[in-house]
């Protein structure tokens, strides 16, 4: 690939992508938020309601011992040799470092104060807050989350469940699992792992899938993983650590939350794998986060997730994941779940907006790697100038355009000329059939239902190879669309896309 860059310059940018992963090596939220092991399993193992003396958290031990005036000299001294290498020549790589510092210095000060008052403050300003407005909107988070929640309450999830029931362990989710990677031309490259010591019930990494062993699955569970974790988080980590010279690409960081959880939950919505009750899990993340602010007691917590119908044992793991990190006395929680929601309501804009303006490679270049939406066209115009490599791997429906722009067009319609009267007499027409099949005895379940064991897996993903060049599109369409011609400036190179098998 050639760059308008002398090497040089594209071997200045790598070392100054290490140096910043070096200076954040050490700073791992996750682990520092985490309860302590005691504390947790104490937690989790009470039998009745949570009071305020059980989630009462000493983070003494567990806090980082790094100076946070050390760490940001550091990052100071960082920023000021970003801006002699690339202010004059490169002000599209001296935005992007700058965004990546500012973060790190965030993320040191949130290292710094958790289990204190100020935690819930500092993450607000990493992840966002769940009460100030999303930016260019009039609605805060907690406002949008309580309208998908009301908008989930009008249709049920039962039958869902009842469908798809729990019933596949975690080594028949893995096998499912590898023969997916298989037909994706993905099994070299991701790693699926059954482990015992895993608190979730499955997670993923930058090249890996892990699934505890004691754990249950729904087949919705295996698109799920594909889709979210799989097909968004492990192939941007993929297309990030291919990169030649733009190696931070590779390197999540909490800039990137929103944009990675958003992507990924637009991709199940938009291929249709995701289902109401893992949308209202999202939902309530955020509803806790809300009651924690409110100054809820944990017993209110756990009552109004049992009304839910949450288990006893996923309530008590709700409540403890929303009080990560934070003193429940300063009301003010650790805020990272926003991100999905946040995430998707700033990617679907996104999205939308850049097929309005014929702008495919804004869309495409959002799987480059670990990035943040306000960053992608510095790293498109980067792409052009030859320093980061267009994404190797991208999920199918992302590079059919035509169906995309349908797909937007049909929801932006139908959702205008939503007829509650209308909905209401078909409502009524389904109470009747109710009552009739009542007073004859049938069984109502859905029919998976009544026969529990059968899972039925469907159509696998896979990944066609495609050299997306110009004169292959012409030969595709005598008159091809703007859209084409763009996404024509990979030209010469192979580009994979993943998605489902024709069936």
């Amino acid at each position: 690939m050639h760059s308008q860059y002398d090497t040089q310059h594209l071997i200045s940018i790598r070392k100054f992508s290490h140096d910043i992963h070096d200076l954040q090596k050490d700073m791992r939220i996750l682990n520092a938020v985490r309860w302590p092991e005691d504390a947790a399993r104490k937690f989790l193992n009470q039998k009745g309601r949570p009071t305020k003396s059980s989630i009462r958290v000493d983070y003494s031990e567990t806090r980082e011992s790094f100076s946070v005036s050390e760490k940001q000299r550091s990052i100071a001294k960082l920023r000021k040799r970003a801006v002699k290498l690339f202010e004059t020549q490169n002000p599209d790589m001296l935005f992007i470092f700058n965004e990546m510092l500012n973060d790190l210095d965030n993320v040191s000060e949130l290292l710094a104060t958790v289990g204190t008052s100020r935690f819930g403050e500092v993450s607000a300003s990493l992840y966002g807050s769940i009460e100030r407005p999303l930016e260019n909107t009039d609605l805060s988070i907690l406002q949008i989350a309580e309208r998908f929640g009301k908008n989930l309450e009008r249709l049920s999830g039962e039958d869902s469940e009842r469908m798809f029931p729990k019933i596949l362990r975690a080594e028949g989710l893995a096998a499912l699992l590898r023969q997916r990677l298989q037909e994706a031309h993905l099994i070299e490259a991701i790693k699926v792992k059954v482990v015992d010591d895993l608190v979730a019930d499955a997670a993923a990494g930058s090249h890996y899938v892990k699934i505890r062993r004691d754990a249950k699955f729904s087949i919705k569970d295996v698109d799920v993983l594909l889709y979210h974790e799989i097909f968004t988080h492990i192939v941007t980590a993929l297309n990030g650590r291919a990169q030649k010279y733009a190696t931070w690409l590779k390197f999540d960081s909490p800039r990137c939350s929103s944009t990675q959880e958003g992507l990924a939950v637009f991709l199940e919505m938009f291929a249709g794998k995701t289902y109401p009750r893992r949308l209202r899990r999202i939902i309530d993340r955020i509803l806790l986060l809300g009651q924690i602010q409110a100054g809820e007691s944990p017993g209110h917590m756990y009552d109004s997730l049992r009304e839910m119908r949450y288990s006893h044992h996923e309530s008590l793991n709700l409540i403890m994941r929303a009080l990560r990190g934070c003193d429940p006395e300063s009301r003010q929680p650790f805020t990272k779940d926003i991100s999905y929601l946040k995430g998707l309501v700033e990617c679907f804009n996104f999205i939308q907006a850049n097929l309005a303006d014929s702008q495919a490679d804004n869309i495409q270049a959002l799987f480059c790697g670990k990035l943040q939406l306000k960053e992608v066209p510095a790293l498109v115009r980067l792409t052009e100038a030859g320093v980061i490599q267009s994404p190797r791997w991208v999920p199918t429906h992302f590079l059919d355009v035509d169906s995309m722009v349908g797909w937007f067009a049909y929801v932006g319609a139908l959702g205008m000329i939503r007829s509650p009267e209308l909905q209401s007499a078909y409502r009524a027409q389904n109470g009747k059939r109710a009552a009739h099949t009542q007073e004859q005895g049938a069984d109502t379940r859905p029919k998976s239902a009544r026969h529990e064991g059968a899972i039925h897996a469907k159509g696998g993903a896979t990944i066609t190879k495609v050299k997306r060049t110009s004169a292959e599109l012409r030969a595709e369409s005598k008159t091809p669309s703007p859209q084409a011609r763009r996404q024509t400036r990979s030209s010469g190179r192979s580009s994979r896309s993943l998605g489902d098998k024709a069936r």
